[in-house]
């Protein structure tokens, strides 16, 4: 049985599937969004030591928040064959686990590209947030053209209106006119944002996965997929 934090179930809202990687010194949650490839990772350290790694339904956690919306306490973690077993304050908390291997998100996180922007967190939703007004209802799309020193954000709606801003950033790197669903984008940098006022954004090019993160090394990642506008 393991002691887990209850700050390691926090963030379970954002995440369709929730697993848990107990390694040698530490636990490491991953959360998946199952529409915008998105991951997140944060490890907590624990005492134990064997190996096991558990894929947890997403309705369980949040079903666990609940029950811990009163209580500030550590959680004893009991995993058997098919099932997981959460205890606290006289409580218990039973969900059976899906079978079959998390995807692999390391491949998703690592050598994304060269292309590194740096951008104030609060400008950029902001100009996003502008843009989104004017998006085609159907699939949110938003344009950005990467430039040294800055980035043009633009969006259209069905009837061809069209609205463009300017925002200056920390870039040097190529030119790169890339499309997101800006719904997604700002859900990103709303959650960067509880940890870090300032934006890295690391690209390849216009096709590519992009990673998003705050100004921490060790803070979480989320990989964003660039769709066409």
């Amino acid at each position: 049985m393991q002691m887990i934090s209850y700050e390691l179930f926090k963030q379970g809202e954002k995440a369709s599937v929730i697993t848990l990687e107990i390694m040698r010194k530490c636990i490491k949650s991953i959360l998946a969004k199952k529409k915008d490839l998105g991951a997140l990772l944060d490890a907590y350290t624990t005492p134990q030591h064997n190996a096991l790694k558990i894929i947890v339904p997403r309705k369980a956690i949040m079903e666990l928040l609940k029950l811990l919306a009163e209580v500030d306490a550590d959680i004893n973690l009991l995993v058997a064959e098919n099932h997981v077993r959460f205890g606290f304050a006289n409580l218990i908390l039973t969900a059976r686990l899906f079978a079959g291997e998390f995807p692999n998100y390391q491949g998703l996180i690592t050598d994304v590209g060269t292309n590194e922007v740096l951008a104030d967190n609060a400008l950029l939703q902001a100009t996003l947030s502008r843009a989104a007004v004017l998006c085609d209802d159907k699939n949110k799309g938003v344009g950005l053209h990467f430039k040294p020193g800055k980035v043009e954000i633009f969006a259209t709606d069905g009837n061809h209106d069209k609205i463009e801003d300017v925002l200056e950033i920390a870039y040097t790197g190529a030119n790169i006119d890339i499309g997101f669903n800006v719904k997604y984008l700002l859900e990103i940098l709303k959650a960067i944002a509880s940890t870090s006022t300032q934006v890295r954004i690391i690209m390849q090019d216009a096709t590519s996965r992009v990673l998003l993160q705050g100004l921490d090394e060790s803070s979480a990642k989320y990989v964003i997929m660039p769709m066409r506008i």
